[in-house]
């Protein structure tokens, strides 16, 4: 299998690089977990390894001491260089099979959804333990192979390796020492999560109607974040970024349906209306056709009684007396004739 490049002609229709003008879940997805990296960039010098559009690398350099943004697409690190712009934030071109970094340059690494795009998990893995200071960690993402899948009606063509859970798990393990995983899903409802010292208690949740679905940890995450690292990894808390719903791409997808759906009856009662129309017509033509109709056979009718009255008075006149009586005289008029 080979890596799978996405340029920068790519960006605003696959969905395969976040841009944050382009509203939907995506947003909470990648937003949450730039948030999230960012509590553990604070001072530190941070590499955002495929870094896109560059909005992750902008909100990380608000807390950390430096950031360096790569990318393999040249024309996205010209883009990320002219939109986002902080005197600790720099991108430059390259690829995390590769990075254009020294060792032991950085205390963070992060690599949000870039794994899956490539079948170099381990090389990646290795660059990124070459460029991390000793005691740095790694903030890695991936989508949970079969609980993404099934939200999805085909294969995603831009996704070379998936991974399943343990197999993540066990991928960092093979390079790490110590491996902390988070899972995350976009929800619109309500989240419990622990608060004060209980904050880095474990995380419960069930599905809705499904009592005996508990598991310690959120159900059914689409998404796996880990921490990963040799010396100890702080304990994060669970968290929660409020949406509102009708912004989702749920409500937006039921809207545009709404829309269709108002859009075809419409067409339809055009359609109807006109039908309408064109019945109307034809019972008015109907009703026109029936008057002529009606007096067409008045007309016959009175016809055939002068008929009957002429039929009537003509055989009163042969049987009359004056008809037999002048009979020879027609004769003899018809002779003269000849």
């Amino acid at each position: 299998m080979k890596s799978k490049e996405i340029g920068e002609s790519d960006m605003e229709k696959t969905g395969e690089r976040y841009l944050p003008e382009f509203d939907g879940d995506w947003t909470l997805e990648h937003t949450h977990r730039y948030l999230l990296a960012g509590e553990l960039a604070e001072g530190k010098d941070v590499l955002d390894a495929a870094c896109g559009d560059g909005y992750g690398a902008y909100t990380l350099a608000g807390t950390a001491r430096t950031v360096t943004g790569v990318d393999i697409c040249p024309e996205t690190v010209d883009r990320a260089r002219n939109k986002y712009r902080r005197s600790n934030l720099s991108f430059v071109q390259g690829s995390v099979l590769s990075l254009p970094l020294a060792d032991n340059s950085v205390d963070l690494v992060v690599s949000f959804e870039t794994i899956e795009h490539l079948a170099e998990h381990e090389a990646m893995l290795d660059e990124f333990r070459r460029v991390l200071r000793p005691g740095g960690m790694l903030a890695v993402s991936t989508p949970d192979k079969p609980v993404y899948a099934g939200l999805l009606p085909e294969p995603n063509q831009y996704h070379v390796k998936e991974l399943h859970r343990h197999e993540f798990v066990e991928l960092l393990q093979s390079r790490f020492h110590n491996v902390h995983l988070l899972g995350q899903r976009v929800a619109f409802g309500s989240v419990i999560g622990a608060e004060g010292p209980q904050a880095t208690e474990s995380f419960l949740s069930w599905r809705k109607g499904e009592p005996d679905s508990r598991r310690v940890g959120l159900v059914d995450a689409v998404y796996l974040i880990a921490l990963a690292g040799d010396g100890p990894l702080p304990a994060l808390p669970s968290s929660f970024m409020k949406a509102m719903l009708e912004r989702s791409d749920y409500a937006r997808d039921l809207a545009e349906r709404l829309w269709e759906t108002a859009e075809r009856n419409t067409a339809l009662a055009e359609r109807l209306w006109e039908t309408a129309e064109r019945n109307t017509a034809l019972a008015e033509r109907e009703q026109e056709l029936q008057r002529r109709l009606t007096a067409l056979e008045a007309e016959r009718d009175a016809l055939e009684i002068r008929v009957r009255a002429e039929e009537n008075a003509l055989r009163g006149v042969y049987a009359s007396r004056s008809w037999r009586l002048t009979a020879p005289l027609r004769g003899l008029a018809a002779l003269f004739r000849l």
